[in-house]
């Protein structure tokens, strides 16, 4: 134990910019916890007299200083005990394991569906189902890929009935999970890690509660996360051997889940993108030319941005791009003319062409980017579609004099994923049909038959922060790439696609946009336990 002590101490004494970089970002999710003032009613709509970031204190500052001591602490604690930890052995689990895995996972899930019959199915989910069945026409601001998978299952079941497209839907959804487990084990199998972690990290994702509840919630999101999962799992095959990249099997492999994550959501572009961006820079800086990923990497990159933009532009498929891309500036903005700060006569001209002044004030909420996109009457999201080069002038011009409120005003349309105190718990899973009367019909098969309501078991899960997941994404991130700085492989993707949710998210609490962070959190902690010395192709 002394000697454990003598380690953390000396390695206390060891500053450098990674650790202080961290402890920083640590302090600032903490320092928004002390500071944000919500609404009692947690209401989302409330305006930023309800909810908004209160002025620092000095018994804020008192804590923030503390606590930064005492994080940078514990920090190099995890270090110096993630060192001793072996997760490594030449021990592997049979194929047959795996099969008892997908079993059991099957059957320890299977109420769940059976409960929530024919999944949940979330207010976004009929816009989905309404374009599939052509009752709207196509629209790629929920995925046209995710679209024509309800079109499909409703073709090869030969029904217009939603409530049995639903349901398969739902159903194949949740075995693909099953599946993707069981997957991430086999990995971890490949990779020699010792059986008692994967048997850990397998049954983590098995009873975690909102690992089952999304798989039978029916919204893009599930898809989206699963694929950066397999995704994040392929990229951090590089971890082991960086020379997979001259592989035509594993480029393919990359690429598959890669363009898979592109059109699963319309962030997962960005993040296949600089996926690809980042492990070209990062190979050419060690020296290593894979020619055959430049190519079909960057090839890959262009032609699906091609299609979701010119192709999908000239289809008219992207009719709400730019307004979804602009919701921080955009309420960033709102704050300004709420506080009735200054504007000049042709910034005047834009912005309240953009909407009038009076529903700019009336509309803004900090937390929530819809009220003025979807409920300000004046709001004029084609105007800003023309005029999206000279809104994004003005918001530049406005930032050195209102630093404050565009700090503020990000910080509240993005609270949920820094607050560690709290969250809206918008959006996690959700257990039952949002519309009554619109085709879907909730069944509660077990309640039925048995007269036994488990459903309310379900809906009392209780909620997790966004911002939790996050600070483990962080810690782990850095915990790994002190040991390895290739270890960043592993955490790229899941990275990448949590920096495009804190640019552009239109909702300050929506879990359903990280879940992927609750899959891959057994990964996260093996990589950190992994030491260099026992890295191995």
């Amino acid at each position: 134990m002394k000697s454990l002590e003598f380690e953390i101490l000396n390695e206390v004494k060891k500053i450098s910019f990674s650790k202080v970089l961290v402890t920083f970002l640590i302090d600032v999710m903490l320092l928004i916890s002390l500071t944000t003032q919500i609404s009692p009613q947690n209401d989302f709509y409330e305006s930023p007299a309800v909810n908004y970031i209160r002025v620092l204190s000095f018994s804020d500052v008192l804590v923030i200083i503390l606590a930064s001591i005492l994080v940078y602490f514990l920090l190099n604690a995890l270090f110096v005990v993630s060192k001793k930890i072996n997760v490594i052995s030449n021990f592997k689990l049979k194929k047959k394991f795996f099969l008892v895995e997908f079993l059991f996972i099957f059957i320890l899930w299977l109420p769940v569906f059976v409960i929530c019959f024919p999944g949940g199915i979330f207010s976004d989910t009929f816009l989905s189902l309404g374009q599939a069945m052509g009752y709207a026409p196509l629209d790629n601001h929920h995925p046209i890929l995710y679209t024509l998978i309800i079109r499909l299952i409703a073709k090869i079941l030969h029904t217009a009935d939603l409530t049995k497209i639903c349901a398969t839907y739902v159903f194949g959804q949740m075995l693909f999970m099953e599946l993707a487990i069981v997957y991430l084990t086999y990995w971890l199998n490949k990779k020699r890690i010792k059986p008692v972690y994967i048997l850990m990290a397998f049954l983590f994702l098995c009873f975690f509660p909102y690992v089952p509840l999304n798989s039978i919630t029916m919204w893009k999101d599930t898809m989206y996360c699963l694929m950066v999962m397999l995704f994040s799992l392929t990229s951090a095959d590089l971890c082991f051997d960086i020379s997979l990249l001259n592989n035509w099997l594993y480029i393919g492999k990359f690429l598959f889940f890669g363009i898979l994550v592109c059109f699963f959501r319309n962030n997962g572009l960005y993040v296949f993108f600089f996926s690809v961006i980042f492990t070209i820079v990062f190979t050419l800086i060690k020296k290593k030319f894979f020619w055959k990923f430049i190519v079909l990497g960057l090839s890959t990159s262009i032609v699906v941005g091609f299609i979701q933009g010119p192709v999908y532009n000239h289809l008219g498929l992207n009719t709400s791009s730019t307004v979804e891309s602009l919701g921080i500036p955009a309420q960033q903005i709102a704050s300004v003319i709420y506080e009735d700060r200054d504007l000049t006569s042709s910034q005047e001209e834009i912005l309240f062409n953009i909407c009038s002044e009076e529903d700019w004030k009336d509309y803004y909420a900090p937390c929530i980017f819809d009220q003025l996109k979807w409920y300000a009457p004046s709001f004029d999201a084609n105007y800003l579609d023309e005029h999206k080069v000279d809104f994004l002038k003005i918001w530049f011009e406005l930032l050195p004099s209102n630093l404050d409120l565009y700090l503020s005003s990000y910080f509240m349309a993005t609270n949920s994923f820094y607050n560690l105190h709290y969250t809206f718990a918008s959006a996690a899973f959700y257990t039952g049909v949002w519309f009554e009367n619109q085709g879907v019909v909730e069944n509660n098969i077990i309640k039925n038959q048995l007269g036994i309501d488990l459903k309310d078991n379900l809906n009392r899960t209780p909620f997790m922060r966004e911002s939790w997941f996050i600070l483990f994404l962080l810690v782990t991130l850095w915990l790994a790439l002190s040991k390895n700085r290739d270890n960043i492989f592993a955490f790229l993707p899941a990275l990448l696609s949590t920096i495009t949710v804190l640019i552009a998210t239109p909702v300050s609490s929506h879990f359903r946009y990280i879940f992927y962070l609750v899959l891959l959190l057994p990964i996260f902690v093996i990589m950190t336990l992994i030491n260099k010395k026992g890295v191995t192709k």
